[in-house]
């Protein structure tokens, strides 16, 4: 629940320790593991689910990690594909932490190369908004294949058990 802002000066001080500066670690693993939103989310998802089928699992000799794994994780995947659809469009047009981790022109990301159409003098306006179009294709497909399972999750969390 902390900015990023905030955030960026230690992480790049820790990345820089565990050589991940110039790599793409820094891009992925802070956006998938340390995701406050994504607690929330999948928290208020597993309070709906009713409890009847924790304890009629358990009745039938179920262990926790039985009950996890045949029971909370089907029932919860909508809201993974979910967290995993916000996750990725926010951390595709996440600029900042992009310009600061990545120093190589080799492994800039899509924002960073959209910045490099401009110079300080002139501003490509046809390429950089070319690039951008093309920027969202990708964004796009991922939601077009993921609908199904984002409206699901939309649908499953108004109702009442």
């Amino acid at each position: 629940l902390v900015p990023v802002q905030v955030t960026l000066i230690p992480l790049f001080l820790i990345f820089a320790k565990i050589g991940w500066i110039d790599t793409h670690l820094p891009l992925i693993v802070p956006g998938v593991l340390l995701n406050a939103y994504g607690i929330f989310l999948l928290r208020q998802f597993m309070i709906n689910i009713p409890d009847s089928y924790l304890e009629a699992a358990k009745i039938d000799g179920a262990n926790h990690p039985t009950i996890y794994l045949h029971i909370m994780l089907p029932l919860v995947k909508p809201a993974l594909i979910t967290l995993g659809l916000f996750s990725f469009i926010i951390n595709w047009n996440n600029y900042l932490p992009q310009l600061i981790f990545i120093n190589s022109e080799s492994k800039f990301t899509i924002p960073l190369i959209i910045n490099t159409f401009r110079d300080a003098y002139q501003f490509n306006w046809g390429p950089q908004m070319a690039a951008a179009t093309i920027s969202v294709i990708p964004i796009i497909l991922i939601f077009l294949f993921t609908q199904k399972y984002f409206i699901q999750g939309i649908a499953t969390t108004g109702l009442k058990g």
